[in-house]
Parts: structure tokens; C-alpha cells; sequence
């Protein structure tokens, strides 16, 4: 589709051609993504948004934050795009959508799936699942690409698991070709923290935040400058793993002892509460701190403590505008308070003094929203090589 070139003289058709693709195909959100991806200064940018927002082609939309901040302003079509399929794998369920350019998440369904298997069997249940969606909400469209968010390190270059603890039998696992010979379609996969930190970055009032997951396992991401960090082989901004204190010697699934996840993870909340003698055997973590079995804040306020001293010293080193923390126990203010007076203790207060520290805004809805902009942006690539 060629664009008009109206109202902007500085402004090259052949630019807004370029431009108007990236955002139909979710590989730009902001003005800034235009600003990096396309090499042209922030005033060109702000010129070609205008032009494109005057021809109706976007819209631009103010995110609606708690933080009382400014509000991130975010690009989208106004004409719709090919439809992306995106899934987030657990150790016991997939949970699953379609999106748009105009609608991020349409659909969203789960499924409980024993994950002792192959990852063939849960992939080919998966992409049976996609299809049923698509049939019955987009009927006259096709599925242009595919996103996964998997509770697993993903290798950056191979987009392979490596050692996914809650996996068996998933290592080396290559997701990614076991779908394109299911269907033909490329397909991003993402380990679930990173693809957290990827929904939330288009909304986000700040460009360089820290992602914590924190449920029944621990993860972390960085995102800096806009851009999510991958480090040398795409592991970059993993805590779970990380050693806070010397005297906890917990044994990690990795094998290791006192990793944070074997010492501040929800799984080890309730390990605790029920070696104290705590009836939550049968109850969430959230639900026993909330109302039933608040004797388990003790051991709720020690893993926030926990976590934040392993995050103090990253705030100094990178200096982050927000900690943007997902999972369960984000929900409870306990944890959420004590979070933050950890962060804070650690961290200098130079490198602190403006830090924003909330529960993730998207919630559980962040991975498949990080891994659809993945997958808009290959759906983009591959209709450039058709």
C-alpha cells in the first residue's frame, strides 16, 4: 500500500511507506522504535507519525499508568494486519491467543497438557488449539507467524531451550523448526520473563527497566535504552540463580544450593509454611497471605527481602527508570512493601531516587503480548522475502 505524501514537505513518501509498515506489523510501537530502527532523528520521526495519523493510516494512544508520570504514547494501524497466533508454555498448561495490530490479544484460552511428554505432542496440540481460534474469530484471515513464552533459557542465535528445570526432556528442544514443519510459519521463542519485559515495553513511561517474575519460580530481564538486553549468549538479566546469602544452602534445581529461586521463590513460601506447620496445602500463596493463613507473611516478607537485595546492586550498576514485577506475588502488597524497602536499603541512593517500583501493568497478559510484537515483526519480514 502506497502512503500519500501530505501536509509533511521534509517527509519522503518512500519513508512513509517504510514507517507505516513497521507499525501496521507491531515491529515499531513508539516514535522512538522509528527513531532506532530507521536511522532518522526524533523531529523526522514526530513528522512522519503526524502525517501518518493526518491520513488516518494510525493512531496514537496515551497508556493508562498508575504511577501519576507522563503516559507512554503508543503507534498502532488503524487498518488492521495479518493475524499472529502466540502461546505462553508452562510445566502443566498452555494458555494461548490470536492478535492484530489493532486488537494486541483476542481469544485467549488455556489448557491443562502433561508437559512429561515431547515437545512435538505439546506443539502439535498448540497449533490444533491456534487453529480453532483463528476459524472461529478471524475466518477469512491466515495465520501469518507464530510467538512462544516458555519457562526456559533460550539460546540467542539457536532460539533452543537450555535446560529448562521444570521441562524434562526439553533441552536443546528446537521449538522453533518443530513448528515451521507443523506449519509452515516462522516462529519466535522467548524464555517467559524476557517475553514479559516485551509486552510491558511499548506501555512503559521509562525506556531502561528491570523485569522481575516472581511466582512459583524467579526470573529477570533487562530492558535498557529501549531495547531488550541479550548479553553474550542471550541470558542477560537472569537473577533466578543468583547467591544473596551465604548461610541458605537450599538446593536449586540447577543442581547449585542458595540460589535465589531454591530460597525466595513461591514454591519455597510454601515449603516453608508447611514445614512450620501452616495449613496451605491446598491454597494459593495469595489467598493464604490475603485471608486464610496470614502467619505466612513472615515467610512472604523474607522472599521480597531476599529478591531485593539481589536487585539493589543491578540498580546501581544500570541505573533503571522502573522494576516492573509480575508473577502471583506481585499481587500482594506484603511483598510488594517489602520489595521495596529492600530495593531501596541496597541500592545507592543516587541510583534510586527516582525509581518507579509497581506490579507489571499487563499482568499475565505481558509474554503474549511481548512475544506477538516478536511475532509481527518476522510476520513483516516474511511478507518482504514473499
Amino acid at each position: 500500500m502506497k502512503v500519500a505524501k501530505k501536509n509533511s514537505p521534509t517527509v519522503s513518501v518512500d519513508l512513509l511507506d517504510a514507517a507505516y509498515a513497521m507499525i501496521k506489523s507491531g515491529a515499531a510501537t513508539r516514535r522512538s522504535d522509528l527513531v532506532r530502527a530507521m536511522g532518522i532523528s526524533a523531529s523526522t520521526a514526530s513528522n512522519v507519525a503526524r502525517s501518518l495519523i493526518e491520513q488516518n493510516l494510525i493512531r496514537e494512544i496515551e497508556s493508562r499508568r498508575s504511577t501519576g508520570g507522563r503516559p507512554a504514547k503508543v503507534l498502532q494501524s488503524t487498518q488492521g494486519s495479518e493475524v499472529v497466533a502466540v502461546a505462553e508454555v508452562g510445566s502443566h498448561h498452555l494458555r494461548f491467543g490470536l492478535a492484530d495490530s489493532i486488537h494486541p490479544l483476542q481469544c485467549i484460552d488455556e489448557v491443562l497438557f502433561d508437559m512429561l511428554g515431547t515437545p512435538e505432542e505439546a506443539m502439535s496440540t498448540l497449533v490444533e488449539q491456534w487453529e480453532k481460534l483463528r476459524a472461529a474469530a478471524f475466518p477469512e484471515h491466515s495465520i501469518g507467524a507464530l510467538g512462544i513464552s516458555i519457562a526456559s533459557p533460550v539460546e540467542a542465535e539457536s532460539r533452543r531451550l537450555v535446560l529448562p528445570a521444570r521441562l524434562p526432556g526439553w533441552h536443546h528442544a528446537d521449538l522453533r523448526q518443530i513448528l515451521f514443519d507443523l506449519t509452515g510459519l516462522p516462529a519466535w521463542i522467548e524464555n517467559d520473563t524476557r517475553a514479559c519485559a516485551l509486552g510491558e515495553l511499548p506501555y512503559s513511561p521509562v525506556e531502561s527497566f528491570i523485569y522481575v517474575k516472581a511466582g512459583t519460580g524467579i526470573g529477570g530481564a533487562l530492558v535498557i535504552d529501549g531495547e531488550l538486553y541479550q548479553g553474550a549468549g542471550g541470558f542477560a538479566g537472569d537473577i533466578s540463580h543468583s547467591r544473596v546469602d551465604p548461610d541458605m544452602d537450599d538446593l536449586c534445581a540447577c543442581g547449585r544450593r542458595g540460589c535465589l529461586e531454591a530460597i525466595a521463590s513461591g514454591a519455597t513460601i510454601r515449603k516453608r509454611a508447611l514445614a512450620a506447620g501452616l495449613d496451605v496445602e491446598d491454597r494459593s500463596i495469595v489467598t493464604a497471605s490475603l485471608s486464610d493463613v496470614p502467619e505466612i507473611n513472615p515467610f512472604v516478607r523474607q522472599s521480597a527481602e531476599l529478591i531485593g537485595r539481589a536487585l539493589g546492586p543491578i540498580v546501581n550498576f544500570i541505573n533503571p527508570g522502573a522494576i516492573y514485577v509480575g508473577g502471583a506475588l506481585s499481587g500482594l502488597g506484603v511483598f510488594m512493601s517489602s520489595l521495596r524497602a529492600s530495593v531501596f536499603n541496597v541500592a545507592s541512593s543516587t541510583a534510586s531516587q527516582d525509581l518507579i517500583i509497581e506490579p507489571a501493568p499487563n499482568g499475565a497478559n505481558a509474554p503474549l503480548m511481548g512475544v506477538a510484537r516478536e511475532a509481527f515483526r518476522l510476520a513483516g519480514a516474511s511478507c518482504k522475502k514473499g
